[in-house]
């Protein structure tokens, strides 16, 4: 194969044979050492990229973590709003605001937002989802703590403050479905996985069905 490549070149003298040899091995020799250099800088890259990545699912997780919890805690519509009514319907009822938590702000999420493009395609929509949601959500808790509310009647009071709860309802089940998409690519132990954390919280579907029979 070699010689039938020096005949190829056009070199008959039998002189210029050997240095022909070995400039042709000398040149295949650069040839695979630079491929292998490249070779090995794309390989470095894909696995900075990963480690990146990974850095950011781990980072985004702990945040969105730490809101679910708060979220769950959350008062119980079914007990709090009957209380509010009472109120509203007491002395003084129509100057009564209650005071609900606005929640964290999402800080993690808000320095990384500009690098999410490096998550997969299926992770973005769900975790872009849960944080504009969440947005939201503390927009409208603040419109309940603000001097205007104070000025609204009773129904409407009522009404905005439902909403709430549907809202913070809504962003549980977002939260969740960010964890369980970031779950599936990522490594996480089973006692922090989102059925063992929806287990602890009394959330878990075996749960909620043993309740409702």
């Amino acid at each position: 194969m070699l010689m039938d490549l020096i005949s190829w070149l056009g070199v008959d003298n039998k002189d210029y044979i050997p240095a022909t040899i070995t400039g042709v091995l000398g040149f295949s020799s650069v040839v695979f050492t630079g491929l292998a250099a490249i070779a090995a800088w794309i390989i470095k890259q894909n696995l900075l990229r990963s480690e990146k990545r990974n850095d950011i699912r781990s980072a985004l997780r702990a945040e969105i973590e730490v809101q679910w919890h708060m979220l769950v805690a959350a008062q119980d519509p079914e007990i709090v709003i009957p209380q509010i009514e009472k109120k509203l319907d007491g002395p003084g009822g129509t100057r009564y605001t209650p005071h609900f938590t606005r929640h964290l702000d999402a800080e993690i999420y808000r320095s990384i937002k500009g690098e999410i493009a490096a998550l997969g395609r299926r992770e973005i929509p769900p975790i872009v989802k849960f944080y504009h949601h969440m947005a939201v959500l503390d927009s409208f808790v603040a419109e309940l703590r603000s001097p205007d509310f104070v000025s609204f009647d009773r129904d409407r009071k009522l009404m905005m403050i439902r909403h709430m709860f549907e809202m913070i309802e809504q962003a549980v089940t977002f939260a969740e479905d960010a964890l369980a998409v970031l779950e599936s690519v990522m490594y996480v132990p089973t006692s922090q996985s989102l059925s063992a954390l929806r287990f602890r919280a009394g959330r878990h579907p075996s749960q909620i069905k043993d309740k409702t029979q």
